[in-house]
């Protein structure tokens, strides 16, 4: 992410603005970012950087098989879950460092359980959620879609909300596939 401090330039004769580099809490991988079998799984579908009263916000869905969670090949081995959502706050230190602090996560069973409890099962869990939003008036809260994506399934898509804080489901809906005519 590039960013371009321009609070200076409302003095009288201003610095120029000064371009800064922040990578992604993530790392980077060998292969296509697209490739579904060997790497993350298209991240434009599950990440999202967001702009919210509290600052700038980062939410990464990584998947255990296209992605080693940042932490290095040996760990993904150990995980558990088949996805983990991550949130993630962008800092300034005392010396004008940007940096990346870890919010939240939420595992699989973490979301299943959230969801479950709030919608006595009508959603459909163990799906990926794609498509992260993080709600500008609450940073803590994001958005996401379920959507089994299997050819020709009536089953509806749905929009959740979850407090990745408190791990409890906030708002879901239904959207159905059938097209109108």
């Amino acid at each position: 992410m590039i960013l371009l401090d321009t609070s200076s330039q409302s003095e009288e004769n201003p610095p120029p603005p000064e371009l800064r580099y922040v990578p992604l809490p993530v790392d980077t991988v060998p292969t296509d970012p697209d490739d579904l079998e060997l790497s993350r799984g298209r991240p434009r579908d599950s990440r999202c950087v967001c702009a919210t009263r509290e600052g700038i916000k980062f939410v990464s869905v990584d998947r255990r098989h296209y992605s080693n969670f940042g932490v290095g090949h040996a760990r993904m081995l150990r995980w558990e879950h088949t996805f983990r959502i991550t949130t993630w706050s962008l800092r300034e230190d005392d010396d004008g460092v940007y940096t990346w602090s870890k919010d939240a996560t939420m595992s699989e069973d973490e979301l299943c359980a959230a969801v479950d409890s709030a919608s006595r099962r009508l959603i459909p869990h163990h799906l990926t959620p794609e498509f992260p939003v993080v709600d500008m008036e609450n940073p803590d809260a994001v958005c996401f879609r379920l959507n089994k994506d299997e050819y020709g399934s009536e089953e509806p898509a749905w929009m959740i909300e979850v407090h990745m804080k408190k791990k409890v489901l906030l708002a879901a809906t239904a959207y159905s596939k059938k097209k109108n005519v």
